[in-house]
């Protein structure tokens, strides 16, 4: 899934070969910029982030080292 903010929103594209999907978030605060140039991110890894955060959630930080991603 590739990853990236536009101002204050958060836009995430996605395909299976045939399908392409962008989700927009809006309202993110991308305070370090870790966004902005874009990140790829694997589904299984934001399936397991989505199936363990509590739908009412608010805020998860995101950090960004060399070759990892964490929530």
């Amino acid at each position: 899934v590739y990853v990236y903010s536009d101002a204050s929103q958060l836009k995430l594209v996605a395909t299976d070969s045939f399908r392409l999907v962008e989700k927009v978030l809006l309202d993110v605060n991308d305070e370090s910029g870790i966004f902005q140039n874009g990140l790829i991110l694997p589904k299984d890894a934001l399936d397991e982030l989505n199936r363990i955060i509590h739908p009412q959630s608010q805020m998860v930080k995101i950090t960004v080292e060399d070759n990892q991603v964490f929530f």
